[in-house]
């Protein structure tokens, strides 16, 4: 079954108060399968990532920006791969 834990640490920090609860939210939407691959978080053996659509900081809040619409549940590697293709596409957004 998967985690329901929430673990508060630095990504909370950095993605905002509803970070943790918002990437549950996610999760549980996305019925704790990547949404690229269709690896689940059993097979998986960890939690998925949750990756934003459009880049974090792009928003000027963290409750625009972890709305479920800019979030999407993915395995770490479709995470880097995702992240890879965004720095690809959005060269200015690669230093941060």
């Amino acid at each position: 079954m998967p985690s329901l834990e929430v673990c508060l640490g630095e990504t909370s920090k950095r993605r905002g108060a509803n970070w943790e609860l918002q990437a549950l939210k996610a999760r549980t939407r996305d019925s704790f399968i990547c949404q690229v691959c269709g690896v689940s978080e059993e097979e998986l053996g960890r939690q998925l990532d949750v990756h934003h659509k459009i880049p974090y900081r792009s928003f000027s809040s963290n409750i625009e920006a972890n709305k479920l619409e800019h979030l999407i549940s993915v395995c770490p590697s479709c995470h880097s791969k995702l992240e890879a293709e965004l720095r690809q596409a959005l060269p200015l957004f690669a230093s941060s």
